[in-house]
């Protein structure tokens, strides 16, 4: 009989309910036929602590985890790795939040990929920070000595300042595209958002509220009413 042996072990353990999976050496793939069908979007293995990074399609995320977090516990056990199981789509919002900054800072500062990243790991991912620095913390970077720290200040007061009359010149033409034309955005923010490429008011209408919270500090409530305000010429 088809099952039979299930069956039988079941009924030993009282008619517990028994789940077949499928083993595999790799853990990778072995965590796949345990967790499924959630659908997995990527992972990550961390050999040193023998942690796996689990990102998950949003809708498959309950059915990974499970109620108190049993499923994500038992695939633990099953591979014998810690799991660390992410939303796969808020992760590559946070992806593109993280090459938008990267992209502003090139642009701006005139530095290189590889440079662009160093200050965004140090915590200096804005033209503000880098411009309300001291040549001390920023030549305090490894890579960074005080002719680097020194110039890269200089560059990121240049920016703000080019962006500051730009978006002057902008207010004063009195442009319904204008990013100063949304009620609450005063000068300081639209100097930050500028620095995010977020330099109309279409751009900023078309974030998500979790989108504009990755580029800026902003509490949900106001980054939700900033963006209904961008959006009401479109009705």
């Amino acid at each position: 009989m088809r099952g039979s042996r299930v069956q039988a072990v079941s009924a030993e353990l009282g008619n517990e309910r028994l789940d077949i999976v499928i083993w595999d050496d790799d853990p990778a793939k072995l965590l796949i036929n345990a967790m499924g069908p959630a659908e997995i979007g990527s992972i990550v293995l961390d050999e040193e602590s023998q942690t796996m990074e689990v990102a998950v399609a949003k809708e498959s995320l309950a059915q990974a985890i499970g109620k108190n977090g049993q499923n994500v516990r038992l695939c633990s056990q099953i591979t014998g790795w810690k799991l660390n199981v992410i939303d796969k789509d808020a992760e590559e919002e946070e992806d593109s939040a993280s090459i938008n900054v990267s992209d502003s800072l090139k642009e701006y500062l005139d530095v290189d990929d590889d440079l662009a990243q160093i200050l965004i790991e140090e915590g200096f991912d804005s033209l503000d920070k880098i411009s309300n620095s001291s040549i001390e913390s920023l030549s305090s970077v490894e890579e960074f000595d005080e002719e680097i720290a020194e110039a890269l200040i200089d560059r990121a007061k240049e920016a703000l300042l080019t962006l500051a009359m730009e978006i002057s010149t902008e207010d004063d033409e009195s442009s319904e595209e204008d990013i100063m034309a949304v009620e609450g955005v005063d000068m300081n923010l639209a100097l930050e958002l500028s620095q995010k490429g977020i330099k109309t008011r279409d751009d900023l209408a078309e974030l998500s509220v979790d989108e504009l919270q990755d580029l800026i500090d902003i509490e949900e409530e106001q980054a939700g009413s900033l963006i209904m305000k961008a959006r009401e010429h479109w009705f």
